[in-house]
């Protein structure tokens, strides 16, 4: 009962597949899944998103984080059309395993049977008809084989991140869908910003997915900083002073100002024609107005006090998250021995912190296995360089009475998601690819991030 497709793999008939899919559908694991998938706002909508992508060679998704967009749209393809062959590109190599082992999970299969993935020296995508890949894969696969013989769909996942690989393959697949009437592209985002794919891509249909938010409080730095100060625990936690940006704030309002910490801020805040000094600030009461951590003061622009210590290094306060994860697990007993449960009975919230690099993961996940109780924390790296082992425990649920601390970069913001978040602990930082014009080569930079990303990372705690 199989035919060969043009690529010379071995298909098996519509009916034989649609009987696996059947039977598989009748697995109580299947049945638990599905409740979940069911749950999900791109599941929801399948109905518009099979009959849209059907309708049209190009179809511009647009769908909040948390949606589903990445594990339900290639699935609802794979079930409605049995004859099916997707590409799915991702931009990260750790983002296309992990949506292929979540999605044959969900499918109760093993890798490599319907769902696969092929990255830089590793797969298992031999005969599976829905396969994740990275950018620089599908462009080795495309300069092989530049008619993708076989493909049928071929799906764009976080299009927003664009580089020159994403952009070539961009390219080549505008040419390709001239050639190939048959073939269908799906471009997906967590921004609704895709006017430049429209311009690219005429007559492009279009579908908007909302996603699951819930209400999320923002606490900013100076807010922070002085809850955990209220508190004589972290107060000896912190030490004498507050590490903000690499400069020592002293503990007490009648603290004398350090004063190279305090010709950084000047010299780095103050334009060279207004011919300002360190004594002529004095004059006008701006040190006496910094010397207190927690005060309101406002500089020279407007920025608060915290805005522009930290301008001034990208180093991290790293004492002040160890206290903010305490604050949390205490603030979380506490509701729960009000409302008389155990704190045995249940996993507590997962806790996402956002760091630049691996780098700065791995040195604040050796402080906290250090100083944090292992029977109580579990810390959890989330970056492409950890094992298969270990990206599994992230995703797998929390033991009762546990709670998991995840160090990420802005790989969470849209292309994972980590169920179970309840808090997010974000540095503001991420690291980017940026041309020195010096040393004429491409560098890898920490930077400030933008506002759209800082509000990604705040709504991971709403999903």
């Amino acid at each position: 009962i199989e035919e060969d497709d043009d690529s010379g793999r071995p298909v098996m008939s519509v009916e034989v597949m649609e009987q696996a899919l059947d039977s598989r559908r009748q697995l109580p694991a299947y049945s638990g899944l599905g409740e979940k998938r069911e749950a999900l706002p791109a599941f929801k909508q399948r109905a518009d998103v099979i009959q849209t992508v059907g309708g049209a060679q190009v179809v511009l998704l647009s769908g909040e984080t948390g949606c589903g967009k990445s594990t339900q749209v290639p699935q609802l393809i794979l079930d409605s059309c049995p004859e099916a062959r997707i590409l799915v590109m991702q931009p990260r190599k750790i983002a296309a395993t992990t949506l292929a082992e979540r999605i044959a999970s969900e499918r109760c299969q093993r890798l490599g049977e319907d769902v696969g993935y092929q990255v830089p020296f590793g797969g298992k995508a031999t005969n599976a008809r829905l396969v994740f890949l990275t950018l620089g894969v599908f462009r080795k696969r495309m300069l092989t084989d530049t008619e993708l013989r076989g493909i049928t769909h071929v799906i764009f996942d976080e299009v927003h991140e664009r580089d020159k690989l994403a952009d070539f393959n961009m390219i080549f697949m505008r040419d390709l869908l001239a050639r190939r009437s048959d073939l269908r592209l799906v471009l997906m985002s967590a921004t609704l910003q895709m006017e430049t794919f429209e311009r690219y891509f005429e007559r492009a249909a279009k579908i908007n997915i909302p996603g699951r938010v819930y209400p999320v409080s923002q606490l900013y730095m100076d807010e922070v900083v002085a809850t955990l100060y209220k508190q004589p625990m972290f107060r000896s936690w912190l030490g004498p002073g507050v590490l903000c940006g690499g400069i020592d704030i002293p503990a007490g309002a009648e603290g004398d100002w350090n004063e190279r910490a305090w010709k950084q801020v000047v010299f780095q805040h103050t334009k060279p024609e207004d011919k300002e000094t360190m004594w002529g600030l004095e004059e006008k009461g701006l040190k006496e107005q910094m010397m207190a951590p927690m005060s309101k003061a406002r500089l020279l622009d407007g920025l608060r006090k915290h805005d522009v210590l930290q301008q001034s290094s990208l180093a991290f306060d790293y004492p002040i998250i160890e206290a903010l994860i305490l604050h949390i697990d205490r603030m979380y007993k506490n509701q729960q021995k009000a409302k008389g449960e155990s704190e045995e009975e249940k996993p507590a919230g997962t806790i996402l912190v956002f760091l630049p690099g691996w780098g700065d993961i791995d040195q604040l996940q050796k402080r906290l296995v250090q100083n944090f109780s292992s029977d109580r924390f579990k810390i959890l790296p989330l970056h492409s360089q950890v094992t298969a082992e270990q990206q599994e425990q992230i995703f797998n649920p929390a033991v009762p009475g546990t709670r998991k601390i995840v160090l990420t970069t802005n790989i969470a913001e849209a292309s994972i998601t980590v169920e179970g978040t309840e808090f997010v602990i974000d540095c503001g930082r991420a690291k980017e690819v940026s041309y020195d014009p010096y040393l004429k080569v491409g560098t890898l930079t920490t930077s400030w991030i933008s506002r759209a990303s800082a509000k990604q990372r705040a709504g991971r705690a709403g999903r």
